[in-house]
């Protein structure tokens, strides 16, 4: 397990979670995590196009997602 992973589960061991819930949450959260990774590199590619309309369409949607 990556150092990073080993430093939370070990204080969530201390604050009284269970190895199975530890390992549900961290499953959760990578799955989040991967599902946010592929809506970034979406957003990416359209900013990138060279449609002057479809970048700004793109803009504000992020704008809207950051409000």
């Amino acid at each position: 397990m990556e150092p990073g992973f080993q430093a939370i589960v070990d204080r969530m061991l201390e604050a009284g979670w269970t190895r199975g819930e530890i390992m549900r949450s961290l499953r959760r959260l990578i799955a989040a995590d991967n599902m946010a990774q592929k809506e970034n590199a979406k957003l990416a590619v359209c900013v990138h196009a060279s449609d002057d309309a479809r970048r700004s369409t793109v803009l504000i949607l992020i704008a809207e997602i950051l409000q």
